[in-house]
């Protein structure tokens, strides 16, 4: 019969590689995305809490990368047609564009970009 020592030991590995498959597996998704010729878009609005939140990060992030800023209350026909085309209507919003098109909605989502592209 198994020692309770050697279940609980084998149970408690069986986890942890379990949460590092599962953590790769979630934030892998940022790693596919090819920043560095990529046409990003950042939806916002000056009134949006949120918003005002991720901004400074974003300012930092637009250092590095070819970002486009979309204020909602005042878009210029380019921010006009991809929030058209992508059917962007919540902010804070990022869009980045590659070999694919991925939007990121909400504070959290756009942080998890920032914070992967470092």
């Amino acid at each position: 019969m198994v020692s309770k020592a050697i279940f609980y030991a084998a149970a408690i590995i069986s986890g942890i590689i379990l949460a590092v498959a599962g953590n790769a597996l979630y934030h892998g998704g940022n790693h596919d995305i090819g920043l560095k010729n990529a046409k990003i878009y950042f939806f916002y609005s000056d009134s949006c809490p949120h918003c005002l939140e991720v901004k400074p990060y974003v300012e930092e992030f637009a250092e590095k990368h070819n970002l486009t800023w979309c204020n909602m209350a005042k878009m210029d026909s380019n921010c006009s047609k991809v929030a058209e085309e992508l059917g962007i209507e919540r902010v804070p919003t990022l869009v980045v564009m590659d070999k694919e098109t991925h939007i990121f909605i909400g504070s959290d989502e756009v942080m998890k970009v920032i914070e992967g592209s470092k």
